[in-house]
């Protein structure tokens, strides 16, 4: 378990888990406390790797991807800037302008180009796995 020291709420996961996800920030939690005692803490740092301007393009307003997702978000407060959406690939991307001729999307990590620093610590840990229930 980590808890976050300015919200005091703790996460559950499992470990080894960020194995088969890849992301960068469960990834850097997973390595941390595989070596923490309880209680202990340790400071951690993930980065989502290196921005791809690349990964930043506008698609126009009347494309039938934008329409899906203007679909999609209709009873969710609609396709308005800095949602991520789900690209019709599966890929995750964030909306970051719009305007009546096209929107903005970028692909990028949520924190790529930058790193993140976290104090976790070590609350407990529970044996019982679902697997085993």
């Amino acid at each position: 378990m980590l808890q976050d020291a300015e919200t005091t709420e703790a996460v559950t996961f499992e470990v080894g888990a960020s194995d088969v996800m890849g992301n960068p920030l469960f990834k850097a939690f997973d390595e941390a406390v595989r070596t923490l005692r309880v209680g202990a803490s340790s400071t951690v740092s993930a980065s989502g790797g290196e921005y791809d301007p690349n990964m930043l393009f506008s698609v126009p307003a009347d494309h039938a991807e934008i329409a899906r997702l203007r679909g999609e978000w209709a009873d969710k407060g609609g396709l308005v800037e800095g949602i991520t959406v789900t690209l019709i690939n599966g890929e995750p991307a964030v909306v970051r302008a719009i305007d009546e001729t096209k929107v903005v999307l970028d692909a990028n990590h949520p924190i790529a180009g930058s790193a993140v620093l976290f104090t976790v610590t070590l609350l407990g840990v529970n044996e019982d796995s679902p697997a085993a229930a």
